[in-house]
């Protein structure tokens, strides 16, 4: 029943989804905002839930209807991509902050770059 119900939902969304047009290679398809990742934990957990319903869409039958939920869950995963690239890169920054500091024996800097390096990666590793 809850099967059902799921794919009853997802087919009465998709009915207001315009059909690609197959014109060639390049049809044109739907576009979604997908949820959005404002923050470095949105990211996280956003990704996190996108990658389960991921799992298990593709463990089922992946059907049409399938598919399509596949290709709207796509656009939050490329929204938490995104902001976890641009908070790592940063990351990236602060490390080689850590490193130079480090490197000339500059205590308050290697404290102060560490401390925000950690704060900021332990959003994603634990």
């Amino acid at each position: 029943m809850k099967k059902t119900a799921a794919i009853a939902a997802v087919a009465a969304a998709l009915a207001f989804v315009p059909a690609a047009q197959a014109s060639g290679s390049g049809g044109d398809v739907r576009h979604f905002k997908g949820k959005p990742s404002a923050t470095l934990p949105d990211a996280v957990r956003n990704l996190s839930e996108s990658n389960a319903r991921l799992e298990r869409l593709l463990k089922g039958p992946v059907d049409d209807v399938a598919i399509a939920e596949i290709h709207q869950l796509t656009y939050t995963m490329e929204n938490g991509l995104e902001k976890l690239r641009k908070e790592l890169d940063t990351l990236a920054e602060t490390l080689e902050h850590l490193h130079k500091a480090s490197e000339k024996m500059e205590r308050e800097k290697v404290l102060r770059h560490g401390a925000d390096y950690l704060s900021v990666s332990r959003q994603v590793i634990k």
